[in-house]
């Protein structure tokens, strides 16, 4: 006979509920410690910025901030940016706004078809393809608070 028979069976189900009630909590304990909560986004800076090649703000690409180990930037988050029409672009670490303070590498990377008549050819760069390795790109910047407008603006030659 198991220990739950006919006249046991409401302890069984509370003991049961309790049991779940008790694994939810532990579960959403976890997940906080984890670092899922709004703290997170507090440490974030907004960054915003223009890119131009030349005299020409870009119409479209992808900024992507790499942390810079060698300047103390042990984030293991890779902050990036869509580069809207008018060149200009906001870092999101996911899923918020902003990023985590620090010094970074940068890369850009814009791109379009090679056969405009076809958009699933392979894809050329619009820009000088160093740009597209935060290594060789030689643009560095630092986030912090307090950065005057423009700061963030990538200029490429």
């Amino acid at each position: 006979m198991s220990t739950c028979d006919v006249r046991n069976r409401a302890r069984c189900a509370a003991r049961r509920l309790g049991a779940v009630v008790a694994f939810g909590a532990t579960t959403l304990l976890l997940a906080g410690a984890a670092g899922c909560g709004p703290s997170d986004a507090d440490a974030l800076v907004l960054v915003e910025g223009q890119v131009k090649g030349g005299d020409k703000a870009l119409t479209g690409g992808t900024v992507i901030f790499y942390p810079d180990a060698s300047k103390g930037n042990t984030t293991t988050h890779e902050p990036r940016g869509s580069i809207e029409a008018d060149g200009r672009y906001k870092i999101v670490t996911h899923p918020h706004a902003g990023a985590p303070p620090g010094w970074y590498k940068v890369a850009v990377i814009a791109t379009e078809p090679s056969d405009p008549k076809n958009p699933y050819s392979l894809p050329r760069s619009l820009i000088a393809e160093k740009y597209s390795k935060p290594d060789e790109s030689g643009i560095t910047l630092q986030v912090r608070k307090d950065m005057p407008p423009g700061a963030y603006d990538l200029h490429l030659k």
